[in-house]
């Protein structure tokens, strides 16, 4: 994974946007968002911006 930004907040919590090109087994080009434990909180496929790639996500959109 490649970091492109990360900021922290006055409570010490901390937000981070990579690049990967493997994201849960599938290779792709994806950007993700990461806070709370580093626990992957959104992600963009790169190559398919209208792909819903999470799950949690897909059920937000139906």
């Amino acid at each position: 994974m490649h970091l492109l930004a990360e900021e922290s907040s006055r409570f010490n919590e901390r937000l981070a946007v990579y690049e990967t090109t493997r994201l849960y087994g599938e290779t792709g080009k994806y950007r993700i968002l990461q806070f709370a434990d580093a626990a992957v909180q959104g992600a963009a496929d790169l190559k398919n911006p209208s792909r819903i790639v999470l799950p949690y996500q897909r059920l937000s959109f139906t």
